[in-house]
């Protein structure tokens, strides 16, 4: 049985290994798309509150119109996002912006 053990011993080694490097890679994806995740609802709460902010100080000031309010919250969000170092594409941004917009819209 010993003499089994030390001429398997290479190939158990090998499988092992393969087997370890298989389980860290799902690892590492899994962690990788919870980060993601979280990136995501950061960048969706920034652009909420950002949408929020935009349309209390558009009532305090009353110039603001509508492209006006889209392009301070686009200025807003991408300076807040930028300050957490998260990135966004302009189009993502517009459709978040525009779709937060459309939710207050629904609320009223």
């Amino acid at each position: 049985m010993k003499e089994l053990l030390l001429e398997l011993q290479p190939y158990l080694v090998g499988i092992l290994t393969v087997i370890l490097g298989y389980v860290g890679n799902k690892l590492r994806l899994y962690f990788d798309a919870k980060i993601e995740t979280e990136k995501q609802e950061q960048i969706k709460d920034i652009v909420k509150g950002v949408v929020a902010f935009v349309e209390q100080v558009a009532k305090v000031d009353v110039e603001l119109k509508g492209k006006e309010k889209f392009n301070l919250a686009k200025r807003k969000a991408i300076l807040l996002l930028n300050e957490k170092g998260l990135v966004i594409s302009e189009v993502e941004l517009d459709m978040l912006i525009e779709s937060f917009v459309l939710g207050l819209k629904g609320d009223e």
